[in-house]
């Protein structure tokens, strides 16, 4: 073999090496992405701000139907009543008889017993305190043991809501459960967030307890299960590709 050929040859046998070296990179690559690809995803958790209307069951309470509210009047016993709002919005009271109460505030209620009481009372001092909250429906689904629509007190917590879907099942995935609250302002309306719920079921950090309110749906996903018999497949036709292009 003459030196031009020689020179040929080395040519080719470093072209062919250095196609070897960047097949064996690409399948690196493979390999590595397929375990990416086989990972569950991770996710953003949701800050407690953005979920705020609902942090206060008593600040800025608007009274509705189901409730059931304490009224007392200072100074006269006789005029303490309980009464449950009626599915119209309205209460029954003590020498004003009927008086809409839904929609308001328990303070400003009072304001208004007052101002009725005053034909009748001097200078009436009411107050109205929520005795019981009405009754609200929530959605637990996903990987519980009884997943289904539950109804729960105003002002119960997530935490309620898992224990009466049984709690969760060993495949849940609980640090990327979804939340969706159906009723709110529209910028919240329908929007789905991300809770990582194993901070409050497996360290108790109560920050994570929610408070729910009507139609809220919570989901916990199941854990993305790796499939070995695929997994082992490609590693080992990967390897296989190795060993013929690189000779090894």
């Amino acid at each position: 073999m003459n030196v031009q050929s020689k020179i040929n040859q080395n040519r080719i046998n470093q072209k062919s090496r250095g196609m070897k070296r960047r097949t064996a990179k690409l399948l690196d690559f493979l390999l590595i992405l397929s375990f990416l690809l086989m990972s569950p995803v991770a996710s953003a958790e949701v800050s407690n701000a953005q979920i705020s209307n609902q942090e206060a069951p008593v600040a800025n309470y608007v009274i509705s139907p189901g409730d059931t509210l304490e009224i007392t009047v200072w100074g006269y016993d006789e005029l303490t009543a309980v009464a449950k709002v009626r599915p119209d919005g309205g209460i029954s009271y003590p020498l004003i008889g009927s008086v809409a109460a839904a929609g308001l505030s328990p303070q400003r209620l009072a304001d208004v017993i007052s101002g009725k009481l005053s034909d009748y009372v001097r200078n009436p001092r009411t107050m109205v305190t929520v005795k019981d909250y009405h009754m609200i429906v929530v959605e637990v689904l996903g990987a519980v043991r009884q997943p289904g629509a539950y109804t729960v007190h105003y002002g119960a917590r997530i935490t309620e809501g898992l224990a009466l879907a049984g709690g969760t099942t060993a495949e849940a995935d609980s640090s990327h459960a979804r939340f969706t609250r159906k009723t709110g302002g529209a910028a919240q309306e329908g929007q789905i967030q991300t809770l990582d719920l194993q901070k409050l079921l497996a360290r108790g950090e109560t920050g994570h307890d929610l408070l729910l309110a009507e139609g809220d749906r919570l989901y916990i996903p199941y854990r993305k299960m790796i499939d070995w018999g695929k997994l082992l497949t490609i590693v080992s036709v990967a390897e296989i590709l190795r060993r013929l292009l690189t000779g090894w």
